[in-house]
This record gives C-alpha cells, structure tokens and sequence, in this order.
C-alpha cells in the first residue's frame, strides 16, 4: 500500500489567531514526524488537520492510496490514532470494546479480545472489567493498542507516553518497533523520548 497526506499552501485559524499559515506540507508511506512546540503552540490542531479531521481555514489537504484520491470523509478508514482528548466507551468492559473495534476496523495481529488484551499488558481478570475503573495510564495504553494494532495506513499520536509509567514506556517503544513498518508516523510531543523513531522534525511557535 502506498500512502500519501499533504498539505497545500494550507493554514488554519481561530478567531484573529493563524495556527499556521501558507503550509505546504507531504508525507508518504514510510514517513515519520515529530511535531514539536511549546503548549498552545497549535500541535494538536495540526495534527487534525494533516489527518484531514479538521478542515483548514485556507488551502488545502489531500489525500491518495496507491495513487487513487482519498476523499476526507473517507480517509478515516486508513488513519488510526491516539490523542490525551480521546473517549473510550467506558460503560463497556474492555472485552466488549475490543470486540466493537475489531469488528468495525482491520487488525495486524489476531482479533479475539484475550489476545489483543494480553498484547496491552492487561491481566485476563480485566477483560469483564467496565473501562471506566481501569486507571490513566491503562486507558493509555488501550488507546495506544488500538492505534497500533489497526490495520491502518497512517497513525497519528498526540503524546503517546502520558500516563505510562517504565514498563508501559518499554512496550511502546516495542509496539512501534514491531507494528510500524511502512505507515505514516506522526507524533506530537514536547518529549524527546516520545519520538526518537522520527526520521523529520516540525516545529510549531507558542506566536
């Protein structure tokens, strides 16, 4: 599969204030970016808006697999992603919820919840468990999983290392290592340990 997001003269504002401006922007498949900047700096908005979930107030974004256009309304079926803002359906147990994704999305590795729980370090006594009493940094790691382990073109993380205490840090160094393979990377961060798998670096300014 071959992958391709860009950005074209784009720009995207809120109120009188330009996030950022006349960006031209391309990553392709194998491709890995570190958006870097201070907090406010508009990291997480541009992230949106590469993955095409926000629309940018001028310019424009496109998309292509093996060459044929991706219209934005149907680019989320090749992106996957983690952010700190993101819900999970915490009324559901983690058996159900995995069961819900797998069932609406591709996988990379094998689909019955025991399987992908034990892959996201969860003990098999947590998959009757509600979502909701799991502590931040196992919702991270869920989250984390998920974007992983879907068969997706693209992954997008917003801070993929919040909450995650050494051990939790180690597997997702090893999830990247093992799952990344030829898909877009593109990692928020004001972390330097949470991207040294990026080959290209942006940097955004708090003005």
């Amino acid at each position: 599969m071959s992958f391709r997001i860009a950005l074209e003269k784009a720009g995207k504002s809120y109120a009188d204030r330009w996030i950022f401006k006349n960006l031209d922007m391309e990553l392709g498949s194998g491709d890995s970016l570190a958006l870097l900047g201070p907090n406010g700096s508009g990291k997480s908005t541009l992230m949106l808006t590469l993955a095409g979930y926000i629309r940018p107030t001028e310019g424009k974004w496109n998309a292509s697999l093996n060459e044929a256009p991706v219209p934005v309304e149907k680019a989320g079926t090749s992106i996957s992603m983690c952010m700190p803002g993101m819900e999970t359906f915490e009324e559901f147990s983690l058996e159900q919820l995995l069961r819900l994704h797998t069932a609406t999305r591709s996988m990379l590795v094998e689909t019955d919840p025991a399987s992908l729980a034990e892959r996201m370090l969860f003990e098999p006594i947590n998959l009757s468990k509600p979502v909701r009493f799991f502590s931040s940094g196992m919702k991270q790691r869920l989250k984390l999983g998920l974007a992983m382990l879907t068969a997706s073109e693209a992954v997008f993380l917003d801070e993929p290392l919040t909450n995650l205490d050494t051990r939790g840090t180690e597997w997702y160094y090893s999830l990247v290592q093992a799952f990344l393979g030829q898909r877009i990377l593109v990692v928020a961060s004001n972390r330097p340990d949470e991207y040294p798998m990026c080959n290209s670096t942006f940097r955004l300014s708090a003005g």
